[in-house]
C-alpha cells in the first residue's frame, strides 16, 4: 500500500517529518524507520481504521434497523387495534 509515501504527510507536520528517524540502528534494521508508532504500523494502521469503521457502521445500521422494526411493529399493532 506504500503508506510510507503518503501517511506521514497526513499525520505529521513538516518539522516533525524532517526530524523523524529510527530510534537506533537495531530498530532501523528491524524495519522500524520511525520513532512514531503509527508510521511503523503503516498499512496495518490503515486496515485497522477501515475495519473499525466498518464495524461501527454495521453497529449503527443494526441499531437503526432495530428501531425501525420496533416502530413498524407498533404502527402495525395500532392499525390492527383501530380496525
Amino acid at each position: 500500500m506504500a503508506t510510507d509515501k503518503w501517511l506521514p504527510y497526513i499525520l505529521l507536520r513538516n518539522d516533525e517529518r524532517s526530524e523523524d528517524h529510527a530510534q537506533n540502528d537495531a530498530f532501523k534494521e528491524g524495519g522500524y524507520q520511525s520513532v512514531n508508532f503509527i508510521l511503523n504500523l503503516g498499512s496495518n494502521f490503515v486496515y485497522l481504521i477501515l475495519a473499525g469503521s466498518a464495524y461501527a457502521m454495521a453497529f449503527v445500521i443494526n441499531k437503526f434497523l432495530t428501531i425501525k422494526r420496533d416502530l413498524c411493529l407498533k404502527v402495525q399493532e395500532f392499525l390492527k387495534s383501530a380496525l
